[in-house]
């Protein structure tokens, strides 16, 4: 799965708008934050996953996906679940996956069942 697609794939998912952050391209549901592109050197994209969904993903394709942490205040904050876009990680059924996780996870809950019904 290129960038194109992985755009393409996301934007279809419902009330998805893009809106960059932090100057990359990024998605979100109703405005809250799903999914971000980092292009520039080894190409991947972060999911705001749980931390849960993430340490599986991890545990399942080792090579191909990373927890991200960052200190803030002296403690360690989850980020979400960085994917590589190159290699495994641009297998279709992995992206897919992490990218219904990502929005799911922050979609409002009755957006997200309403969805999952569907």
């Amino acid at each position: 799965m290129d960038w194109e697609e992985i755009r393409t794939y996301a934007l279809g998912l419902p009330e998805v708008t893009e809106k960059p952050h932090f100057g990359r391209p990024a998605f979100r549901v109703r405005d809250t934050l799903f999914l971000s592109a980092h292009l520039e050197q080894e190409p991947s994209v972060i999911a705001h996953v749980s931390p849960q969904e993430a340490a599986a993903a991890v545990a399942e394709h080792p090579e191909s996906c990373e927890e991200v942490w960052r200190s803030h205040g002296g403690r360690e904050i989850f980020v979400g679940l960085r994917v590589r876009l190159s290699g495994e990680a641009a297998d279709s059924d992995l992206l897919t996956d992490v990218i219904q996780r990502a929005w799911a996870h922050r979609a409002a809950k009755r957006l997200a069942a309403q969805w999952a019904a569907d």
